[in-house]
């Protein structure tokens, strides 16, 4: 399905794993964006992807704590 265009920002990605063929990163944006969307917008020509999960570390001022953070 086709979503309309919106304006958002994205401040960084940041390579936190590459061992071929897993690649994990994190990334931090602006509200409205879609990463599933950005996944497809990073694979080019022979190279593809796939999302295998996905997990919100930070929503506004709010972030997830693991006990291994204390």
């Amino acid at each position: 399905m086709q979503r309309p265009p919106r304006e958002i920002v994205v401040q960084s990605i940041v390579p936190l794993l590459v061992r071929v063929p897993v690649v994990r990163f994190s990334v931090t944006c602006s509200k409205g964006t879609y990463i599933r969307s950005l996944v497809n917008e990073m694979e080019s020509g022979s190279v593809r992807g796939l999302l295998s999960a996905l997990e919100r570390t930070r929503i506004g001022p709010y972030r997830l704590c693991r006990f291994s953070d204390y």
